[in-house]
C-alpha cells in the first residue's frame, strides 16, 4: 500500500525509505507530465513503489501514479492512486509493465471547469512484448474540491519509496519529458528542486517557460528533458 510522502509517510509507517526530487513552486501546480521508464524487476525482501505526483504543502494528500510490486514478489504492476490521512486511499485496478516499458503520465487541471485529468498510456518494451502485452490507455477525470480538499498542490515528486525493508536494487530509474506548470510568474523553483534522503542522481539542465492557461492568465512552466536515479548513498 503506498502511503504518503515525508511528514505523514513516516509517521503511518515508520518502516518507509523514500529517495525523492521535490519541486515546490509555492504556488497551485496545474500540469504535470512525465514519461517514466520502468526499470529491472526489484528482488525481495520487501515492497518497492516508483511514482511522479502531486502533493501540497500539508503534505496530508498525494496524487499519484504508481508502479510497485505490491501485488507479489519479482513483477511489476501499474495504477494510479489518490492517498489522504482521512480516508487512507483509492485505487485504480493494477496492469501488469514490464522492464523498458515506458509509461507517459499527465495530471492536468482545466482551470475553466475545476477537473483534474489524470491519463497514462503504458508503451511496451521488448520484455512486454514478448509476454504480450499491449498498449494501455487510462483517463480519469476528478473534480479539483476532492484532489485540493488538503490543500492546494503545491509539490511536484519523483519518488523512489520503499517499504518493509526493501532495498533499491532494481538499477537506475528513468524519467523523461518533464513538465511542471504552476500559477505563478516566479521561475527560480524550476532550476532549485530539493531532494529527500541521499542518493545520486543525473539531470538535463531545467528550461523555464511562460504559457497561457484556460482563462487566460499567464503561469510559469518547467521542462526537463531527462532524469535519472542512479543510486543510493
Amino acid at each position: 500500500m503506498s502511503t504518503l510522502l515525508l511528514l505523514l509517510l513516516t509517521t503511518l509507517i515508520p518502516l518507509t525509505t523514500s529517495y525523492a526530487i521535490i519541486w515546490q513552486p509555492q504556488a497551485t501546480i496545474t500540469t504535470l507530465q512525465a514519461t517514466m521508464v520502468i526499470p529491472q524487476v526489484p528482488a525481495g525482501p520487501g515492497i518497492h513503489f516508483i511514482w511522479p505526483g502531486l502533493q501540497p504543502s500539508s503534505n496530508q494528500y498525494v496524487f499519484q501514479d504508481v508502479s510497485g510490486d505490491d501485488t507479489g514478489i519479482g513483477a511489476w504492476t501499474f495504477a494510479d492512486w489518490a492517498v489522504n490521512s482521512v480516508s487512507n486511499y483509492n485505487k485504480s485496478g493494477d496492469v501488469a509493465v514490464y522492464p523498458d516499458d515506458s509509461i507517459a503520465i499527465s495530471f492536468q487541471l482545466n482551470t475553466q471547469t475545476g477537473e483534474w485529468s489524470n491519463e497514462w498510456v503504458t508503451s511496451p518494451g521488448s520484455a512486454g512484448s514478448a509476454a504480450g502485452e499491449v498498449y494501455t490507455i487510462s483517463d480519469s477525470v476528478v473534480p479539483d474540491s476532492v484532489v485540493s480538499a488538503f490543500g492546494a498542490l503545491t509539490q511536484a515528486l519523483f519518488v523512489i519509496e520503499l517499504q518493509a525493508g526493501a532495498t533499491w536494487n532494481f538499477g537506475p530509474l528513468i524519467f523523461k519529458d518533464i513538465k511542471i506548470v504552476a500559477e505563478t510568474s516566479e521561475t527560480i523553483w524550476c532550476t532549485t528542486p530539493s531532494t529527500a534522503d541521499s542518493f545520486t542522481f543525473s539531470m538535463t539542465d531545467p528550461i523555464v517557460g511562460f504559457e497561457y492557461d484556460q482563462r487566460g492568465n499567464i503561469v510559469a512552466s518547467c521542462s526537463i528533458e531527462g532524469l535519472v536515479f542512479l543510486k543510493p548513498l
